[in-house]
């Protein structure tokens, strides 16, 4: 029995139209499936082609699959995520710099050189006169000349007064002193030392009064060697062949003063 192509209605054979949607019907054995398009009698209700029902065009030909939903606006479709950023590697300390173990060193030695010529120049400036040969701490117990032994004949200190000596030049304090010891003079002596000096031969006049008179033949041979404007030094030469030295010295007073003989 056939039916309508387009709504399925049954039909009577024969008829040219649908009773009930009005679609005019083609001949008989001149129809066509809907799906292939290929001749059928019109009875069937399956294409004997393609096996698509011929009464299933009431719902129109088969609808094309539906489009792909389109993108969110604003978001890329199928977007891949981007990759996390890489993790900053912390930034690498500087290098330690090693200090010189020779710096350290250098810098002790250099110091301890500072303070050795600090210590020599104070000793220089501020050390007393150099010590004389054969002197312990209660005075001298000799001189420059060889063979003195000890005599009795010191003056009192009452008996002694000083009577100032003109000395303005190291040649006068040096004649001054040859005559002292020419004569014997142990005050003339003492009063041509310096305070110092007095000190250290306070007890030696009475040891050396003996060769006072031997001293001053070899102290008229004296030469000078060193002369400064506040300094003087003579050599002599003794009966034994032995070199001697006398030391003179300006005081504050503004006399020449025997610092040493």
């Amino acid at each position: 029995m056939p039916f309508c192509s387009k709504c399925g209605n049954t039909l009577k054979t024969g008829s040219k139209f649908c009773s009930k949607c009005g679609t005019q019907l083609s001949a008989p054995g001149s129809g066509a499936c809907p799906v292939c398009q290929k001749p059928v009698s019109g009875n069937e209700k399956f294409c004997v082609h393609c096996g698509a029902s011929i009464g299933s065009t009431e719902n129109g030909p088969a609808s094309a699959p539906p489009p792909p939903a389109a993108p969110t606006a604003g978001y890329p479709q199928n977007t891949i995520p981007p990759a996390p950023p890489a993790c900053n590697a912390p930034p690498a300390a500087p290098p330690v710099k090693r200090k010189k173990k020779g710096g350290c060193f250098r810098k002790t030695l250099l110091l301890i050189v500072l303070l050795a010529v600090a210590g020599l120049t104070a000793l220089y400036f501020l050390g007393d006169d150099p010590p004389i040969p054969g002197q312990d701490e209660g005075g001298l117990t000799g001189t420059d000349i060889p063979g003195i032994v000890s005599v009795d004949d010191s003056i009192p200190e009452e008996a002694i007064t000083e009577i100032a000596a003109e000395t303005g030049d190291p040649q006068q304090a040096a004649e001054t002193v040859q005559e002292a010891f020419a004569r014997g003079d142990t005050i003339l002596l003492k009063q041509m030392l310096t305070p110092h000096s007095q000190e250290i031969y306070k007890d030696a006049f009475r040891e050396i009064k003996p060769y006072m008179s031997e001293y001053s033949k070899a102290f008229k041979n004296r030469k000078l060697k060193i002369s400064t404007p506040i300094y003087s030094l003579y050599e002599f030469t003794g009966d034994d062949g032995q070199k001697y030295t006398a030391e003179f010295a300006l005081s504050d007073d503004g006399q020449w003063k025997l610092v040493r003989f």
